[in-house]
């Protein structure tokens, strides 16, 4: 255990040597090494004698008074660089913040609404978005500017979390304030309905990988916001603009994790929504249900935002490049406002821990870490699964913790940990259907742009395949059959079937059928898109003749029976009789079988039968 940890560590602090680029902090020494000049503002400050009304006032906070002329003339200039001093009640002197620009949208970004309307540069305000740091310490910093309105976080190791935004309170109307979140939060609660499966991580999943992709890789978030939120913000356009400003805060606390995000679309419900629960498993069953019948959303992973129901949910841990879209979706009950005050820290930290399980993480007192199937804290006060329950951790807890229960907090600058962070940064360099951040194209491996499909359809691509379109497209086996979404294909030869009952490790099983020269005729998997435990059944037709069956496991303990109750048979359609079957096994596990039709047509009996359409060709048989 002892050597794991310190391997972790070492690997940990190897990484964050070696990345660069998209980290706040190498955003800002970036800048500085180009010689880009951090001018100072003073957007803020302080309302002398100003104090909240009501009886939930943070125990540390300072009303601020916005200066409207200093920010429309930074929306005006929108410069590189910026150092934004803010007052605080809680330092002897304002806090200097260094902030880079950045561009959160992707190339083809939208703003679209329920009653057909697509949002323009005419009609709404992207904002100005930064990241960066406090100028000297070890912290994460967001801002996002609007004509009216400012949105920030900063998070350092002393302080924890940090607020700044608009008050609410008709006392201070137009005012702003600055407030540690961590008694907030912890007032506000949170409970994830996201169920634990139990399946411990492969050290391979804990470490991190030299040949990480996670700076090129860009995967995209969908947002669709609930009529109530689109109400609560006067319209669509107040929606976005809040979205936006949530999504900064959220994408730079996955950039600070070399996890590159971008928002693909903000779908906005400004006629009544089909959404209607006070349980948020609900609202996720809902949500996941309307995109099953009314097409599909843009991005690698979406979330729904609604005040309805309590904390949030995901669909699972496998959301990335899931062949079921369902996967992909999560929900997430948002506050505007507590006690008059914004709470946009609850708000980030929700939507970031609900993507963080679409992305691979499970929480962090399920027993599933240190490569011993054990918790990593005990925030939630109980574990999940039958591991000893840890202590606190004493710096702040972590994205994918429950430690807003407990007085240490969140704190956005541990981010997610080593151990979740390598979880995530190991499904997105694993991944074969993310690209690198730019234009839509009609081979980058996503549903982008105009496509009707992936890298299909819309005005610049090929036409979709379709099962009626008489070739051979796609993934089909044949013209128009066969494959993920056509009928299957008749067999003239011998028909069997194989049905593999998958372990808690779908993602290392594969298999392959070699004829008599040692040639694959047949293989599948691996099936890392599939649920744990899931049964898959692949039909296979083969000509007469010897072959071996191979099945594989990446990892080497088989299908059965340490991790789940798999098991793998292989049948002969034509008598019911079964050719191979197992499922404990180390590597792989081969087995010969044979196959003959006796008669019926075939694609080499010299006549035109079948569904061929000449001798011996055409149909299921060859051109």
């Amino acid at each position: 255990m002892k050597t794991l940890l310190t391997t972790l560590l070492t690997f940990a602090m190897v990484f964050a040597f070696g990345q660069s680029s998209i980290r706040p902090i190498n955003l800002v020494q970036s800048a500085q090494a180009s010689g880009a000049e951090f001018n100072p503002i003073q957007l803020f400050q302080p309302a002398p004698g100003a104090v909240l009304s009501g009886e939930k006032a943070p125990k540390e906070y300072k009303i601020l008074d916005l200066r409207l002329d200093v920010l429309q003339q930074l929306l005006q200039d929108e410069p590189e660089s910026v150092a934004l001093a803010l007052p605080s009640g809680f330092r002897s002197s304002p806090i200097e913040v260094l902030l880079v620009r950045v561009d959160p949208f992707a190339e083809d970004f939208s703003v679209r609404t329920s009653d057909g309307r697509i949002l323009t540069g005419a009609d709404i305000e992207l904002g100005v978005h930064y990241r960066g740091i406090v100028k000297g310490e070890s912290s994460v910093a967001a801002f996002s500017f609007f004509s009216h309105d400012v949105m920030g976080m900063v998070s350092t190791k002393g302080e924890g979390n940090l607020v700044v935004g608009q008050l609410e309170d008709p006392r201070n109307q137009g005012r702003y304030i600055i407030y540690q979140d961590k008694d907030v939060i912890q007032d506000l609660g949170f409970s994830c309905g996201t169920m634990d499966d139990g399946i411990g991580y492969t050290r391979e999943e804990l470490q991190p990988q030299y040949d990480t992709r996670a700076l090129s890789d860009c995967v995209g978030l969908y947002f669709e916001v609930d009529d109530d939120v689109v109400s609560n913000k006067g319209g669509a356009a107040g929606a976005a603009n809040y979205v936006t400003g949530i999504y900064n805060q959220v994408a730079t606390l996955y950039a600070n994790e070399s996890i590159n995000t971008v928002v693909t679309q903000i779908y906005t419900w400004t006629t009544n929504s089909p959404y209607s629960s006070n349980d948020s498993g609900q609202m996720l069953s809902q949500f996941q249900s309307y995109w099953g019948s009314n097409g599909s959303w843009p991005g690698a992973l979406g979330q729904l935002l609604s005040y309805q129901a309590s904390g949030g949910i995901a669909a699972g841990f496998s959301g990335i490049c899931a062949s079921d879209r369902r996967n992909s979706q999560s929900f997430s009950s948002i506050n505007s406002t507590y006690s008059n005050f914004p709470t946009y820290s609850w708000t980030v930290m929700v939507v970031t821990h609900e993507f963080g399980h679409t992305f691979g993480s499970r929480h962090t007192h399920a027993c599933v870490w240190n490569g011993n199937n054990t918790a990593i804290d005990g925030c939630a006060g109980s574990t999940e699964g039958s591991c000893p329950l840890p202590g606190y951790p004493s710096q702040g807890g972590t994205i994918m913790s429950y430690c807003h229960l407990q007085s240490v907090g969140i704190n956005f600058n541990e981010g997610f940990g080593p151990q979740p962070g390598n979880v995530i940064r190991n499904v997105i360099t694993n991944a074969n259907c993310l690209a690198a951040c730019g234009p839509p194209t009609c081979n980058d491996g996503i549903q982008n742009g105009n496509e009707t499909g992936v890298d299909c359809g819309g005005p610049d691509c090929p036409a979709c395949p379709t099962c009626s379109d008489g070739v051979q497209n796609g993934d089909e086996t044949g013209v128009d059959c066969g494959g993920s979404t056509c009928p299957a294909c008749p067999c003239y030869d011998n028909p069997v079937t194989l049905t593999i009952i998958l372990d808690n490790y779908p993602e290392e099983t594969s298999w392959e059928i070699r004829n008599s020269g040692n040639s694959v005729v047949a293989s599948g998997g691996t099936y890392g898109s599939y649920p744990d435990g899931s049964t898959v059944v692949e039909n296979v037709c083969l000509p007469d003749g010897c072959y071996d069956f191979i099945i594989y496991d990446a990892y080497g303990d088989g299908i059965c029976c340490a991790y789940g109750v798999g098991s793998y048979t292989l049948t002969d359609d034509s008598d019911g009789s079964t050719l191979a079957s197992g499922g404990a096994f180390g590597s792989s596990e081969t087995t010969n079988f044979c196959v003959s039709l006796g008669s019926g047509p075939t694609c080499s009996d010299g006549i035109q039968n079948g569904d061929e359409t000449g001798v011996d060709c055409g149909g299921s048989c060859p051109p």
